[in-house]
């Protein structure tokens, strides 16, 4: 495990210990490495490095206790940044932490905030199948919240052609997306067709697009 795995494990023990962790679903790239707990396939084995951690935040409860997530992470050395629309990402010099939400329909870019957790987190679209069947993976002791790999994988191909200008993060995507859809197992397979059907026509192109003249 490198300096960089082990912190991602430190930031996440800590959300865990302080109630957080069970809120938020885990997505980004991070989500891509510990798929390996999931798959428990030695041939499996994403090389992510990034310093980005990404959060999706799902509805939360009516009744849930508050919890200062900006506290928390100012005591592990982050410092707050607030961009244009709103949304709050938290910097250190090796990692940065940002929280989504789904955006729906005609919502605006402005950040959505999010009371119970003391933040404003910032509204993307094609976020909506991340929550929809979700997996723990036991990581050191504690639950990590991911989206199935089969809704992760076609979200990535999806935000893929979304993406504009952006050739290197393009390429990110879609190769992420097929080490994760290869990798899913035959039990999965239904699974994977159940989020198929639940695309827009819009959606499936976009698939179609991206896995064009690629290996998936």
């Amino acid at each position: 495990m490198n300096n960089q795995e082990n912190e991602i494990f430190k930031i996440l023990k800590v959300l865990q210990d302080h109630g957080v962790l069970d809120r938020l679903v885990l997505i980004g790239s991070w989500a891509t490495f510990l798929y390996k707990f999931y798959f428990k396939d030695d041939s499996y084995h994403p090389a992510i490095r990034t310093t980005d951690i990404d959060f999706l935040i799902p509805k939360q409860p009516l009744n849930s206790v508050k919890i200062d997530i900006s506290q928390i992470l100012g005591k592990m050395g982050f410092l707050e940044e607030f961009y244009s629309d709103g949304w709050l990402v938290f910097h250190r010099s090796d990692l940065h932490v940002e929280f989504l939400v789904s955006r729906v329909g005609a919502q605006s870019d402005n950040a959505i905030q999010i009371p119970t957790l003391g933040i404003s987190a910032r509204p993307l679209r094609h976020l909506w199948m991340l929550t929809e069947n979700l997996i723990k993976v036991e990581v050191h002791g504690f639950s990590v919240k991911l989206p199935h790999p089969a809704a992760y994988g076609l979200q990535k191909l999806i935000i893929s052609v979304r993406r504009r200008g952006k050739p290197e993060k393009i390429q990110k995507d879609q190769e992420q997306a097929e080490i994760v859809l290869t990798a899913l197992r035959k039990t999965d397979i239904n699974i994977l067709k159940g989020f198929y059907n639940q695309l827009s026509k819009k959606e499936v192109k976009y698939i179609k697009d991206a896995i064009a003249n690629r290996p998936l």
